[in-house]
């Protein structure tokens, strides 16, 4: 996972997929569905193919600093579940002698 967002934070990475994005449409989509043994209705060919339009470089760029950003949180989450595993029962004889 961390190679590819290390691919997306490059600037030339982004460019390149919100170029291939931009230029999708109806029969891109259902060409490439079939290559992959898939069958896709006209109307759905569309939706993707809008969909595809809708990704350009400043939405990747921010999904990439979000991402990293979550990543970050969700570490330090960690770190402090760790944290409370060690000193929970302490935590729990302090609570106990607070009400005792």
């Amino acid at each position: 996972m961390s190679k590819a967002f290390k691919s997306l934070s490059k600037e030339e990475t982004r460019k390149s997929i919100a170029g291939v994005c931009q230029r999708a449409d109806k029969g891109t989509v259902m060409g490439v569905a079939m290559m992959a043994g898939q069958q896709v209705k006209e109307e759905q060919a569309e939706r993707i193919a809008s969909l595809a339009k809708s990704i350009t470089e400043s939405r990747l760029e921010a999904f990439v600093k979000w991402t990293k950003r979550l990543r970050a949180v969700a570490k330090f989450m960690g770190r402090v579940g760790k944290i409370i595993k060690k000193v929970r029962f302490m935590v729990i004889w302090v609570v106990i002698a607070m009400f005792a």
